[in-house]
């Protein structure tokens, strides 16, 4: 009957020791995802910001030389004044599309180029004097930057009257701006960073497949289970302009801060994901040492049992011979 008790309490102890275990693992889990979506949370704040003031700082600097005479002189002074960021140079667009006048860091004036296609060209054409644009990612075609993937930051031109006469753009290389912002701000060495615009378009990342693509078409080529429940969240956060946290699986489990980015007219915005898998590596640790705790008390509860069932039997085995030899002695 007490061996049977023991291996009850013995049992029932295992039962409490695993459903413990279970929950304060959930617990630590629960914990290190909170650890890392706030981290994610204070990168992209501290990310978005930066890009704030790099962009602000140079849309400001860019409008201020759009109301100078502008030659390539005053291009390639403009751009030393740059040096040392992703700024490559900057040119002068005429009305018809044509590059008049191009400074850049190697101080090579390259002119004459049809850039009648590009994006901002079109912008341009009706936007306001004073609006900044910031281009879809291209391939420059001229300058220090030629051959290298760009975004173009560009104002138009107009004059006294009101009419068109052009634009100044300026080419910010991608490659330095990934290397000089985005690979600082990553919380480990998997975490994927996307600035993206209001449509989804994504301007800067350091996934370089996926740069210059589009968000939602991306998801749609690719649909896994949630995937439109994800386009919707995605939809609403874009157009929503506030910082905020997701916890999703799409379809692996990613963790994603993500935070405003006000340039100009333009309103992107700025996201940190990073796999679940990198927050939970630090659980690993928790498991083994409470597994290994687990694991010692009730190994002591067993040597306790065993020791204890041992003196119980040698007592009842006592008993029953002193119950015999009684018996013998009546005989």
């Amino acid at each position: 009957m007490l061996n049977r008790a023991f291996v009850l309490t013995g049992v029932l102890m295992l039962l409490m020791a695993v459903i413990l275990y279970l929950v304060l693992g959930k617990q630590a889990s629960d914990a290190l995802v909170e650890q890392m979506l706030h981290r994610e949370q204070l990168a992209t704040r501290a990310g978005a910001n930066s890009f704030e003031i790099f962009f602000n700082l140079f849309s400001r600097s860019l409008l201020i030389q759009a109301e100078r005479e502008i030659t390539n002189s005053v291009l390639n002074n403009f751009s030393l004044r740059w040096d040392g960021t992703p700024v490559a140079g900057a040119i002068l667009v005429d009305e018809s599309g044509r590059v008049k006048f191009n400074g850049n860091r190697l101080q090579a004036p390259e002119v004459g180029e049809d850039l009648s296609d590009r994006d901002y060209f079109a912008w341009a054409k009706t936007a306001k004097k004073g609006e900044v644009f910031i281009s879809s990612p291209a391939i420059s075609r001229l300058g220090a930057s030629k051959g290298k993937y760009i975004v173009g930051v560009a104002t138009p031109i107009i004059d006294d009257r009101g009419v068109f006469k052009g634009l100044l753009s300026a080419a910010v290389i991608l490659d330095e701006m990934v290397s000089q912002y985005l690979e600082l701000m990553k919380v480990t060495e998997k975490s994927l960073i996307y600035l993206t615009d209001e449509g989804g378009d994504i301007v800067l990342t350091n996934q370089s497949d996926v740069l210059g693509k589009n968000f939602f078409e991306e998801i749609s080529k690719r649909p896994f289970l949630g995937s439109k429940v994800l386009a919707e969240k995605l939809r609403r956060i874009l157009s929503l302009r506030q910082e905020g946290k997701l916890d999703i699986a799409a379809p692996e489990r990613m963790l994603i801060a993500y935070a405003p980015v006000a340039v100009g007219n333009n309103h992107l915005m700025l996201g940190i994901a990073t796999p679940v898998s990198d927050a939970l590596v630090f659980l690993s640790p928790f498991y083994f040492r409470n597994l290994g705790v687990i694991a010692l008390a009730f190994l002591g509860f067993l040597v306790i049992a065993i020791r204890i069932a041992k003196i119980t039997s040698y007592k009842e085995a006592v008993k029953v011979e002193h119950q015999i030899h009684k018996i013998k002695e009546s005989v």
